[in-house]
């Protein structure tokens, strides 16, 4: 009777470490999608900061050029015309 009990017994302890092994493991697999996803939201700030900044040199390089639009070559042969060049036209 005494091989029974011993038997009974290595064999509940094994299943509970088995059971503990498991919860460690699925434990340690959450900690590592926590680590991933607060990795991912600090990577997500600071490509926004570097965003962010690049957005405001870009437009102090605007406002320090006198205007918010980009200069873009003109493709007329001769600028716009006035009110008195049309009236020479005219006349």
């Amino acid at each position: 009777m005494h091989a029974r009990d011993d038997s009974a017994y290595f064999q509940a302890e094994t299943h509970m470490l088995t059971r503990e092994n498991q919860m460690l493991q699925q434990r340690i697999r959450d900690l590592g999608m926590e680590k991933l996803f607060k990795d991912q939201s600090f990577m997500l700030t600071v490509l926004e900061r570097q965003i962010a900044e690049l957005s405001s040199q870009n437009n102090s390089r605007r406002n320090s050029r006198g205007g918010g639009s980009p200069r873009v070559a003109s493709s007329l042969s001769a600028p716009p015309l006035d009110a008195d060049d049309l009236d020479d036209l005219r006349n």
